[in-house]
């Protein structure tokens, strides 16, 4: 077992930066919400967008047709060196929503969501992607809906905020660059505080901790012997 031990604590010490290089912009942003960095892109940069692939062409025609109006590209990106996620945010006076279709890399659709923030502190979140942390507490009513018809997850959507509307909430959507940044943060604080332990879990900060006390385990064990 001895002679197994350098082997094995080199696979730890890769293992911890592997999973360190995932876990800490995370685990960044769980500690310090105020470090997410969200802004707006200069406005020529939806002028792209708007005539990128076919399909995002064709789901921000939908938006505009459901009421919709482009407020431009936004960029969220978590601290050190995570990954920034580029999407064009809209909003509708109507339907008391932000909305945005997240962007791949190639400038295609990843997913489609809408976000309502209610004035006490609480939203409603409904998105069209097959994964994600579900949530119906606290305030925070997050569901995912995995179906290609955009009017359907708004329908969707809006029902909720309509129940909630009749229990007293009170919507809180400004159509200003500003107020969706606002929105984007207050989001995520509240999002990281009641799903800190999943998001840990989903994005590997779990395995970033336990890699770092075996190798501490392994490594003192070493010593000793």
């Amino acid at each position: 077992m001895k002679d197994l031990a350098p082997a094995l604590t080199v696979l730890l010490v890769l293992l911890v930066l592997l999973s360190a290089w995932r876990a800490l912009p995370v685990l960044a942003v769980l500690l310090f919400p105020d470090r997410l960095r969200v802004s707006f892109e200069d406005p020529l940069s939806i002028e792209a967008a708007l005539s990128g692939p076919p399909q995002t062409r064709e789901w921000l025609r939908r938006l505009r047709e459901m009421g919709f109006l482009v407020m431009g590209v936004k960029v969220e990106r978590l601290p050190l060196w995570g990954r920034a996620v580029r999407e064009v945010a809209l909003v509708s006076k109507e339907s008391a929503a932000y909305a945005s279709v997240v962007l791949h890399p190639d400038g295609s659709p990843a997913n489609l969501y809408f976000h309502t923030p209610l004035r006490d502190g609480g939203m409603v979140f409904t998105s069209n992607s097959s994964t994600g942390i579900r949530s119906a507490r606290d305030g925070a009513n997050i569901q995912h809906l995995p179906v290609a018809d955009l009017t359907q997850v708004l329908a969707a959507h809006r029902e909720r905020v309509q129940a909630l509307q009749s229990a007293g909430a009170v919507p809180q959507v400004g159509h200003t660059p500003d107020a969706r940044l606002q929105a984007t943060r207050a989001f995520y604080r509240q999002h990281l505080r009641q799903n800190a332990v999943p998001l840990i879990v989903r994005q590997g900060a779990l395995t970033f901790v336990l890699s770092l006390v075996l190798l501490g385990l392994v490594v003192a064990w070493w010593r000793l012997r």
